[in-house]
């Protein structure tokens, strides 16, 4: 009967991965989240987004990824370590459109970088300090969503099986492929 209800399945988890990271890429690229804009700097996050279903013996697994920061864009970063130095002096360029290429324009980057990289080291992003998850990622998946899948899934799940059912039916009795 699992063999029966694979397909399915697949085809559920398929259309709802499809549905998390499109809202998840939108959520990115529009949700203003602490009040300063989206979380869209350099686009790298919403372009990262994919899923992908894994089969195994136990059943099948929906996995959504993206970039290693994809939980921070989430419940933001604590204070301790301090964040990339290189990946914040490309987001200062990127935030505050800043272009230009001389050594007084990248001291100033750089400055600016450091600055937000200490203010993060020592306190954490406002994000975190909120103590609030942004729902971009649980907006997605979280419990509101899996209870949707599960609608989703129960009703065409009930029938398929009634189907299987009537298909394995013979006149010795009821016969289960397994």
């Amino acid at each position: 009967m699992a063999g029966v209800l694979a397909p399915l399945v697949f085809q559920q988890l398929d259309a709802f991965g499809q549905e998390a990271v499109e809202t998840i890429r939108k959520d990115i690229l529009t949700k203003n989240v602490a009040g300063y804009g989206p979380m869209n700097a350099s686009g790298r996050a919403a372009r990262s987004l994919r899923y992908y279903i894994i089969g195994r013996e136990s059943g099948l697994t929906l996995v959504i990824a993206g970039i290693d920061y994809s939980y921070h864009l989430e419940y933001g970063r604590g204070p301790g370590k301090f964040p990339n130095v290189a990946s914040l002096r490309t987001w200062v360029r990127r935030k505050f459109k800043i272009t230009g290429t001389d050594a007084k324009t990248q001291r100033k980057v750089k400055s600016i970088a450091y600055l937000i990289g200490r203010k993060i080291a020592q306190e954490g992003t406002i994000l975190h300090k909120a103590a609030q998850p942004s729902g971009i990622l649980s907006k997605a998946t979280g419990s509101v969503a899996l209870q949707q899948l599960k609608k989703r899934l129960g009703p065409a799940l009930v029938e398929r099986t009634a189907g299987a059912l009537r298909e394995m039916a013979s006149p010795e009795g009821l016969r289960l492929r397994l």
